[in-house]
């Protein structure tokens, strides 16, 4: 479950969280075999490894194609990269690395390291507050005031992204609404839906904290689709249309 999770919340859409395209799922597993490491089991970082060689459009496809471009520089690279090599690497201007570095962190798919007193960037596609990570604490070093220090809930992490995001970026909608707080019971997806820096997030958020059965079905207002669906690890004849991926 833990592998269907990270394929739905960076393969997912806004619309339909609980589908992968099969074919992107099989792509990012070839990549895992034809690279030169040997592989006694998988890991979360040979996932992301495979996922990170996907072309941009299809990794968390909802971004933006340069903050995607972003993401996938800093996951293709062996050690944390400054703010000129990642921009001379993933071959963008120097706007669109200051238009989307804080969103990319604000999620902790990205995050911050200091490396001899210059900040570098480490990326991460399962993030430290999922509750399928085994970490209870972020990899680097987060902003105390504006980091995911607590994620019990879906509330708490969405919470701490519009804290970071307000504080890096002119969002005053988004500010009124953290000011007015997410209450135990408040429709999270509504509140999503208000804000684009927010929406094109929600397969991210809903893959990590989604019930088990939600998996299958998705959420009671996803789209539906007449597409066929696989499972992963069972053939396709011992699975409904319903299954997940």
């Amino acid at each position: 479950e833990r592998l269907v999770r990270l394929f739905l919340r960076v393969l997912g859409t806004e619309d339909q969280p609980h589908r992968a395209c099969p074919h992107d799922v099989v792509e990012a597993m070839l990549h895992i075999a034809q690279s030169t490491q040997n592989y006694d089991f998988l890991t979360v970082q040979d996932i992301s490894f495979g996922l990170s060689n996907l072309p941009t459009k299809r990794l968390l496809p909802e971004l933006p194609p340069t903050a995607t471009k972003l993401l996938k520089t800093l996951l293709n690279a062996d050690d944390p990269m400054g703010r000129s090599e990642i921009i001379d690497t993933a071959d963008i201007s120097a706007s669109s690395y200051d238009r989307y570095i804080n969103e990319l962190a604000a999620w902790d798919s990205i995050e911050p390291r200091e490396v001899k007193g210059r900040r570098r960037w480490e990326a991460h596609l399962e993030p430290w507050w999922t509750p399928q990570s085994d970490r209870d604490e972020p990899f680097c070093d987060p902003d105390p005031d504006t980091g995911i220090l607590y994620a019990e809930f879906p509330r708490d992490v969405a919470s701490a992204v519009m804290c970071h995001l307000m504080t890096h970026y002119d969002l005053p909608n988004l500010k009124t609404a953290y000011i007015e707080g997410i209450r135990p019971g408040d429709d999270i997806k509504s509140l999503f839906d208000d804000h684009d820096r927010l929406r094109r997030w929600w397969s991210f958020l809903w893959g990590a904290f989604a019930d088990s059965d939600e998996l299958k079905t998705g959420p009671d207002d996803a789209a539906g689709s007449d597409s066929t669906v696989v499972c992963l690890g069972h053939s396709p004849e011992s699975v409904t249309r319903y299954s997940a991926i």
